[in-house]
């Protein structure tokens, strides 16, 4: 009897591993998803506005949200100056704030 619950007992123990493992790399994976739209945002604004544009990469390093950094990222395109750059981002930032 005892070792059929030893058994079940490390059957459990790997099932929560397992789950723990997968929510991991489903965490890691989007994580990287939101490290790389950053990524991109920023450098876009480097190469369109230089180094006056640094206040703004901070903001955007803030966002986590991949669903916001797609909307900011498709707006700034249209962007002409570093202030439409700046309404953009703000507007993201109490999208994300929400």
């Amino acid at each position: 009897m005892i070792t059929n619950l030893e058994i079940t007992l490390e059957e459990m123990q790997q099932q929560a591993e397992m789950r723990g493992l997968i929510k991991g790399r489903a965490e890691g994976e989007a994580r990287g998803k939101v490290e790389a739209k950053q990524d991109a945002i920023c450098k876009y604004l480097r190469r369109r506005f230089g180094d006056a544009s640094a206040g703004l990469q901070r903001k955007v390093r803030e966002m986590t949200s991949l669903e916001v950094l797609d909307g900011v990222m498709e707006e700034l395109f249209a962007a002409n100056t570093l202030e439409e750059a700046q309404a953009i981002i703000r507007d993201g930032m109490e999208r994300f704030m929400q």
